[in-house]
């Protein structure tokens, strides 16, 4: 049933992870090109019936890094409009991204998490940044 469930309704390739199922303990091992997908698993396999806990060490696939990634990133920060690019720093170390800075509200800080994810080649994002309002 998990493995249906994940084909039907998943972005993530079957073939590309594997899944255990002990005593309703799902694991799912493997990788994904996008956060996105390894997200969706967990969510498409907790509303199968008997399913008590899962365990989602799916990693992100390393792509090749581009070079100009940091600019790539605070372009899509300018573009969206929710976002104050200004306010926020990007630091890179090979496949992770470092956010620092300060946001207005939670709604900002979920759309610079968001935003940074969608790069290509992105495998940890470390977003460590603060709200305006912690800081007063």
């Amino acid at each position: 049933m998990v493995t249906n469930a994940i084909e039907w309704h998943s972005a993530a390739q079957v073939d590309r992870i594997s899944i255990l199922v002990e005593d309703g303990i799902v694991t799912i091992e493997g990788t994904t090109d996008w956060d996105y997908q390894r997200k969706h698993v967990t969510k498409v396999v907790a509303n199968i019936i008997g399913v008590k806990g899962i365990i989602n060490n799916i990693k992100i696939a390393n792509t090749p890094v581009p070079a100009d990634i940091q600019k790539k990133i605070k372009a899509a920060f300018v573009r969206n409009a929710s976002i104050d690019a200004e306010k926020i720093n990007i630091k890179t170390e090979g496949h992770k991204v470092i956010l620092s800075g300060v946001v207005k509200n939670w709604s900002e800080y979920e759309e610079a998490e968001r935003s940074a994810w969608g790069t290509p080649g992105i495998s940890v994002i470390e977003n460590g940044l603060e709200f305006e309002d912690d800081l007063v």
